[in-house]
């Protein structure tokens, strides 16, 4: 824990991709739902996993996958 210098650093590992039971929950709705919006998905999302808000940024991420 030497190496943290501070929390402005503590999520290091958040950009490395998308927790599977977000991306399993997007997977299921892209697959039942493929023009579905975003406000869709995230709407979805969060009845998968409980109080997930989900990021513009994974919903395309997940999208192009």
């Amino acid at each position: 824990m030497k190496n943290v210098l501070n929390f402005d650093n503590w999520k290091i590992n958040e950009a490395a991709g998308i927790a599977p039971p977000v991306f399993n929950a997007l997977k299921d709705f892209f697959e039942k739902t493929p023009d579905g919006s975003y406000e869709d998905a995230k709407k979805h999302v969060a009845g998968v996993v409980k109080d997930w808000e989900l990021s513009m940024e994974d919903y395309e991420e997940a999208k192009k996958a």
